[in-house]
């Protein structure tokens, strides 16, 4: 555990640092002002995106989305593919 007369030294050590290197303290200041406004923009922007897609789903007059994996290929379909019956809860969106 640090005593007081220990702490006192300590922060007059790093105040005298901070006073010495003035330059880079001023600019490892700014990194971190610089650091903390893109992640506070980037959380910003991707919540307001979330938002927007919520909205633009919602008013599509449902709030279930069906999403069906299917195989991407290329070339020719396979037999079970082509011969496939679709009912109509997985008819593709129209």
């Amino acid at each position: 555990m640090i005593g007081k007369s220990e702490l006192g030294e300590v922060l007059k050590l790093a105040v005298d640092t901070i006073r010495g290197n003035k330059l880079r303290s001023s600019l490892t200041v700014l990194g971190i002002v610089i650091g903390v406004t893109v992640v506070i923009g980037i959380s910003s922007i991707v919540r307001g995106l979330n938002d927007n897609v919520s909205q633009v789903i919602s008013s599509l007059g449902s709030n279930i989305v069906f999403a069906f994996h299917q195989e991407i290929t290329f070339g020719r379909m396979t037999e079970e593919m082509r011969t496939r019956k679709n009912s109509p809860s997985t008819t593709p969106w129209r």
